[in-house]
């Protein structure tokens, strides 16, 4: 196998070994855990191959084997220590190895007594710079102030010790030293605090930025066993779902998701543990169980020193709207299809009728000469002839109304002149009116009225709307059409002296192919789209088409269009 791997491998136990248990949450604590941890296996690495080699090379005698005891109680004692150190009690230990490491420092000095013990005092500065470490700082100020009393007190218990020596190198040393190390260790845990403060500033600052936008927001720390603690979250909740904040369990899902998206929530809450950073997009449900959409950006905070992921932050924002949209631009998207097909089938349609039409139309023709050159007196026969020509001109007229319906577009707006338009039609209906004796009215706007409009849609719903009121108005009755301009908008008024419509057909009139009377002749209409094509023309120019009418009394047709924000020159 490869050195590097090995490496590898040895390193990950390495850091199994020294990582605390999982129920030291806090960061901090779990750093300084694994610190101590990583000290005390190193020590008992050491003082256990310092046992083999010992039992390997050593002669067994009384010293080697009072060595061997104690290297056997210090490697037992360092086990206990790693033991407990693994479960969060590092500063106990800390506490505990500080006493007894001056305690054995004391206790050799005064044994060997003289000149020795005197250089044993200055190893007073290693419990204190281990306490460092570990303790707060007025705690290692504590244990410096009594190794410099001990000093200056030994020549009270070490034989051979008097002040001059004691005040010599070991009080000047453990004074150098010691006041290096606390301040060595002030300053670093001045430069940890102020990382913390930071930390804690900029958290703040994400807090309250986030709480002056309309997005929820929150924050979760992440415990070594992937345990959910919720640090924080805006106001918004509220707003969003319904719910107060003490209402939704922010350990285990976030939000009341949708029993069908709560699986997808949760995947994705995963793979952002996974130090993935994650957007999701799921329906949840509201306290009043209405369902909504939200758009949910989680970011994760990875730790190199844990290896994981210790905080997540989380935006979720309503994006309900943007998805009816979306729905609403499928559907209509379907639809435009459906009329697609609808306009296909109907044109395909019209095209065989004409033919058949025109066939019919031509052998009646045809048919017609043949019977005027043969049988000149035969009227009755040419009656029916032209009852036959009735139909198939009202044939091919309904025919031109499907496929208007059917190839109706968005208008494709020109400049024209309305009253030209307007009496266009009027002149292609007249001879039409004149032939049921009705009085038809032409009211003019009195100036130019020159607008962009698609004239071709509009002059097929003026027409539809006069072919009705004239199939609609007895002989002897009157049809006016009046063109007028207001503040709003531009009207086209087609009003007649008919039969009228009665109450109840008034709200569907505009329905296509619904008929008053569905038995009526061909003579007074078609199929029931007129009005329709008429109504969906005002629409696609963001006018209105509107109906008054009495029965037995007539009715007014009013076709209302947006005013053009300026005139047409």
């Amino acid at each position: 196998m490869p050195l590097h791997n090995w490496r590898s491998r040895l390193s990950a136990i390495w850091l199994k070994l020294i990582e605390p248990q999982d129920s030291v949450e806090d960061l901090d604590e779990r750093r300084e855990a694994r610190l101590m941890t990583a000290l005390l296996l190193g020590a008992g690495l050491l003082v256990g191959l310092s046992i083999i080699i010992s039992l390997l090379t050593g002669p067994f005698g009384r010293r080697s084997f009072s060595d061997g005891s104690v290297r056997l109680v210090s490697l037992g004692l360092l086990i206990i220590a790693y033991v407990y150190s693994r479960r969060g009690f590092h500063r106990q230990i800390a506490i505990g190895a500080t006493v007894l490491a001056s305690l054995t420092v004391v206790g050799y000095a005064t044994s060997v007594g003289g000149s020795e013990g005197q250089a044993t005092l200055s190893f007073l500065i290693a419990p204190l710079l281990f306490s460092s470490l570990f303790l707060p700082m007025p705690v290692s100020l504590l244990i410096f102030v009594l190794n410099l009393l001990v000093v200056i007190g030994s020549p009270l218990f070490i034989p051979g010790m008097d002040i001059a020596m004691a005040m010599d190198t070991p009080f000047q040393f453990n004074l150098l030293i010691g006041m290096m190390v606390l301040l060595f260790g002030f300053y670093r845990r001045r430069l940890e605090s102020e990382r913390q403060r930071l930390a804690v500033e900029k958290d703040e600052h994400y807090r309250a930025i986030s709480e002056l936008v309309s997005d929820y927001a929150y924050a979760f720390k992440v415990g070594p066993n992937n345990t959910l603690v919720g640090e924080w979250s805006t106001n918004t909740l509220q707003n969003l779902t319904g719910y107060e904040r003490e209402e939704v369990n922010i350990r285990d899902v976030t939000f009341p998701y949708w029993d069908t998206d709560l699986e997808l929530g949760q995947l994705d809450r995963i793979r952002t543990l996974g130090n993935h950073p994650t957007r999701g997009e799921y329906r949840i449900r509201t306290k009043e169980g209405k369902e909504r959409w939200v758009e949910v950006h989680r970011q994760p905070v990875y730790d190199s020193t844990e290896k994981r992921v210790i905080r997540y932050y989380g935006v979720a924002r309503d994006i309900t709207d943007r998805k009816r949209a979306e729905e609403e631009r499928l559907l209509l998207s379907l639809h435009q299809e459906r009329l697609s097909v609808m306009s296909d089938f109907v044109l395909g349609v019209s095209h065989d009728f004409r033919n058949s039409a025109a066939i019919i139309e031509t052998s009646r023709y045809l048919l017609g000469k043949l019977l005027e050159q043969a049988h000149p007196d035969r009227q009755q026969m040419q009656n029916k002839l032209d009852t036959m020509r009735a139909g198939i001109e009202h044939l091919t007229v309904q025919l031109d109304n499907l496929q208007s319906i059917a190839t109706l577009v968005k208008p494709q707006p020109a400049p024209c002149e309305l009253n030209q338009l307007i009496n266009g039609v009027i002149q292609q209906l007249r001879s039409q009116s004149q032939a049921k004796r009705l009085f038809l009215k032409w009211l003019p706007y009195d100036e130019t009225l020159r607008v962009v409009v698609d004239g071709q849609q509009i002059s097929h719903a003026v027409n539809h709307l006069l072919t009705n009121a004239i199939n609609f108005t007895p002989p002897g009755g009157s049809i006016s059409v009046r063109l007028f301009r207001t503040e709003e908008h531009i009207g086209i008024e087609v009003r007649d002296t008919g039969i009228g419509i009665a109450e109840e057909h008034l709200g569907r009139i505009f329905e296509p192919f619904f008929r008053v009377d569905p038995a009526r002749s061909t003579e007074t209409g078609g199929i029931g789209l007129g009005l329709s094509i008429a109504k969906l023309v005002a629409e696609a120019h963001h006018g209105r088409l509107k109906v008054q009418s009495v029965e037995g009394q007539g009715s007014t047709f009013t076709l209302t269009l947006p005013l053009p924000k300026e005139d047409v020159s």
